[in-house]
């Protein structure tokens, strides 16, 4: 956060869906910052730094980088209508999965025929197994996000209503008859930077 100024006369909790809310308030809620009434900042503060460094996220970034939690099951794997079975890429984690897992399995993948050299015949059951594992052991513990799908929401930390002004009106509105603090224009502005990696 390179910088915050809100002219709205509650302090504010700012959630952000992409990262984790670190900072607790008295209600128990939690938020990626907090701002107080009617104030500005211009201090920089680090939110969220991923860890990358971890050795399953690396080798996820070097071999799967194009699979990512939402396209695991669709990426490279072709359905057969009618048919309870798909075709898996021979690159595709799921084969990886089945490779390292052939004891459990009962049968090795890389003795299956392949359609046109690189696709293997995988029942979507398996596929199914396979994608549950993968997300709940792997890209769960992962710091992957979709930033098309950023959100930011804004929340009174005082668990009242937007239209609850209370004591807001003799504090900050300068005895107008508001009913609402919107009745009075506020605004709230932040400077976001991000530092991010496009998966190939």
């Amino acid at each position: 956060m390179l910088e915050v100024k809100s002219s709205l006369p509650v302090p504010v909790g700012v959630m952000i869906n992409c990262i984790p809310n670190t900072e607790s308030v008295e209600t128990g809620e939690r938020f990626a910052f907090t701002t107080l009434p009617m104030s500005y900042n211009n201090t920089p503060h680090t939110l969220f730094e991923a860890d990358t460094t971890s050795s399953e996220d690396l080798e996820w970034r070097q071999q799967y980088r194009e699979y990512t939690a939402e396209n695991l099951s669709t990426h490279n794997v072709l359905p057969v209508q009618g048919m309870p079975y798909v075709f898996v890429h021979e690159n595709h984690p799921i084969i990886a999965l089945l490779r390292a897992n052939s004891d459990v399995v009962g049968t090795k993948v890389d003795e299956s025929a392949k359609i046109d050299g690189e696709w293997f015949k995988v029942s979507k059951q398996v596929v199914d197994t396979c994608c549950n594992v993968l997300q709940s052991k792997v890209l769960t513990k992962m710091n992957c996000q979709d930033l098309n799908q950023m959100q930011v929401q804004l929340k009174r930390l005082d668990a009242k209503e937007w239209t609850d002004i209370g004591d807001v009106l003799t504090e900050y509105m300068d005895d107008h008859e508001d009913s609402s603090i919107f009745d009075r224009p506020c605004s709230f502005h932040a400077r976001l930077e991000l530092t991010y990696e496009i998966p190939h």
